[in-house]
């Protein structure tokens, strides 16, 4: 198109007056025919700069739920970038991701760590109402306390409205191999279940990382 596309953009937003939530910047897309329509798309909204907490979940839950009347505004894409994950134990970062949205949710995802050593893909499953998982990472530390390091990593599963099944994972680390699998269920409470196994890992180093994050809890 020769004619520029619509868009604006908002820097230094923030969100409630105590501890409130901050984004570097927040910029919409909207499709050009649909501005003179009733129902508006947003051919993309791109948020930067922003830090993922427990109030931040709740807002967005909250956001999320449908309304008794038809919504007005359809997204079809968000792209997230600088984003960091504060949800203890749990602290991650930066991260980036893009989430191609339909009417019926979330069509397929892609996220990555911003150094690349940690890649996800969420694609639509071969059953309904299922998403096919992909993780694959390289010289990657969890973000998570012991905080042990993976040397290569690829977890395949799927994921379901309340379940995610994990049916494989295979890693290298510490010179050795770990295959296993792992089921989460949040039906009622959180539960997870699994089974993982170990050959010829170094547990020197592994076993002084578990150390040192107990001495430091």
């Amino acid at each position: 198109s020769l004619l520029p596309l619509p868009s604006a953009t908002l820097h230094g937003l923030s969100i409630g007056q105590t501890q409130p939530i901050t984004f570097d910047s927040i910029t919409v897309r909207p499709a050009l025919g649909s501005l003179w329509q009733e129902v508006k798309v947003l051919r993309a909204v791109e948020v930067e700069g922003f830090t993922v907490d427990r109030r931040l979940l709740a807002l967005a839950v909250a956001l999320a739920k449908p309304g008794d009347a038809p919504p007005l505004v359809t997204v079809q894409r968000v792209k997230l970038r600088a984003m960091q994950l504060d949800l203890e134990p749990l602290k991650w970062g930066l991260l980036r991701a893009d989430i191609a949205l339909h009417d019926r949710g979330v069509e397929e995802v892609t996220a990555a760590s911003e150094d690349n050593k940690f890649k996800l893909q969420l694609t639509q499953g071969s059953e309904q109402a299922t998403q096919e998982l992909l993780i694959t990472a390289k010289d990657w530390p969890l973000p998570i306390k012991p905080g042990l390091e993976f040397e290569q990593l690829t977890a395949k599963g799927v994921l379901r409205q309340n379940n995610l099944n994990i049916s494989d994972i295979d890693a290298k680390l510490y010179g050795g191999k770990l295959v296993g699998k792992v089921n989460v269920d949040w039906v009622r409470d959180w539960q997870v279940r699994g089974e993982v196994q170990a050959s010829h890992v170094e547990t020197k180093e592994a076993v002084a990382r578990v150390m040192l994050a107990c001495s430091t809890v």
